[in-house]
């Protein structure tokens, strides 16, 4: 049985805060005031003519009806190699609809894996320990990071991921690590798991990969990459990112050493 515990106006409140919300996600337009007005009235007549409960359960269906009309978020690399967001449809580039988590994953992304920009040098220390402590190729795991979030420390996905290697929190648990929102703490839980997954698999980066994305017992099941569209996407990037590291890393290398 629901139980519900905000009374009507609380409810109320909570709802419309939720629409004004949708309402500046872009532009206001004067049909989007004329809703807006409507959706007050509406609200008022609801809450003086149906029983308390009828009344919740209406809101409660509104409330996702709006925020499934909220308009997207688009992500693109501008000529600087800057990332941006913007609620309007980029014409002149590339362009890829933004969502919480799983940077690679998103089936709908224009981007070109193959000329977007790279960090090869963030989080330096981090991947250099947790890489060599567990004997990882550390251009693998810039790669999966790049896929995972982008480099971005305090990314959660919708199902709890958290961070730059996207770690979920029973994943980290099982890893010993206690404080995965720590940047180091999340490299090295997310290293120690590609390293466990990676010799699961008998050093199949492919494998591991799309064990990463969709667990090692889909990988088992399937006898190989599954058949997932997401997981198929992010083992493709992940390969493009990883090469795209490995030339990065090898001229740095070189740079650096005497000739």
């Amino acid at each position: 049985m629901l139980a519900f515990h905000l009374s009507i106006t609380e409810f109320i409140e909570f709802l419309y805060l939720g629409y004004k919300a949708h309402l500046k996600t872009g532009k206001v337009t004067t049909i989007e005031r004329v809703e807006n007005l409507l959706f007050q009235t509406i609200i008022t007549i609801i809450r003086y003519t149906l029983p308390k409960m009828i009344f919740r359960l209406l809101l409660i269906m509104l409330f996702f009806a709006f925020s499934a009309a909220a308009k997207p978020i688009y992500q693109y690399v501008k000529s600087d190699g800057s990332i941006a967001f913007t609620d309007r449809k980029p014409i002149k580039h590339s362009y890829s609809i933004y969502r919480t988590g799983c940077y690679a994953c998103q089936l709908r992304s224009s981007l070109n894996w193959h000329k977007i920009p790279i960090y090869p040098d963030k989080y330096h220390l981090e991947i250099a320990t947790a890489s060599k402590q567990h004997n990882v190729d550390p251009a693998l795991v810039r790669a999966m990071i790049h896929a995972e979030s982008a480099f971005k420390a305090n990314a959660r996905s919708k199902k709890g991921a958290i961070g730059l290697m996207q770690l979920m929190p029973a994943t980290a648990k099982y890893m010993g690590i206690k404080r995965p929102t720590q940047p180091s703490q999340n490299i090295l839980g997310g290293v120690k798991y590609l390293s466990y997954l990676l010799e699961k698999f008998n050093g199949n980066i492919r494998l591991a990969t799309a064990a990463y994305n969709a667990g090692p017992n889909a990988v088992k099941k399937y006898r190989g990459i599954p058949p997932f569209a997401e997981t198929k996407a992010y083992v493709e990037r992940v390969g493009i990112l990883h090469n795209r590291y490995r030339v990065a890393i090898n001229k740095k290398k070189r740079k650096i050493s005497p000739s």
